[in-house]
């Protein structure tokens, strides 16, 4: 199915973004709205014995610098530092970019190629959060790791391919579900 893909060609290149983003509607036409504390959904959970708010979210915002800005740092932070773990195939070379310990039955370490399924190592791209909110598209991806692809050694030219076959996946279990 991806190989049919293929013969479409390139993807275009992104879209410039819009030279403004202002609401041009007069104020009578505008939608309204209500702020979250009216809706009454912004209730944090209480652990009711130490008797203070638990703020589930902390962790989330740790880890992700929300908006377009963070979703081009973490695009670049992956291709530059992450692509080469993403389909290391070496224990070596899977060792060299940060991988953790294996599960391999014989004790030889991990399984560094579908070890990238695992979001607890720093062997994913952690983009998706950014594509799916619109903060990063699917094109600008694409291009940018194709560039790395034809411009980068053998191992990570491949690991480029992987993560581009992993891409149009993506994309296409989206579009085949919704």
């Amino acid at each position: 199915c991806v190989f049919r893909c293929v013969r479409l060609g390139e993807p275009p290149r992104p879209l410039p973004p819009p030279p403004t983003m202002r609401l041009r509607l007069p104020a009578e036409y505008r939608p309204k709205s209500v702020g979250i504390d009216a809706l009454g959904l912004a209730r944090m959970p209480m652990d009711r014995r130490a008797g203070k708010v638990i703020d589930w979210s902390a962790g989330i915002r740790d880890a992700w610098v929300f908006g377009e800005d963070g979703a081009d740092a973490a695009l670049r932070e992956f291709l530059s530092d992450g692509l080469e773990r993403f389909d290391a195939k070496t224990k070596r070379t899977y060792a060299e970019h940060g991988g953790g310990v294996g599960n391999n039955d014989d004790g030889s370490g991990p399984k560094a190629s579908t070890d990238r399924f695992r979001a607890d190592l720093r062997t994913t791209a952690r983009i998706s959060p950014y594509m799916r909110h619109g903060e990063l598209s699917p094109r600008t991806v694409y291009h940018a790791a194709k560039e790395i692809q034809a411009g980068s050694r053998r191992a990570r030219a491949r690991s480029a391919a992987v993560f581009l076959r992993r891409l149009a996946w993506r994309d296409l279990a989206y579009w085949s579900l919704w």
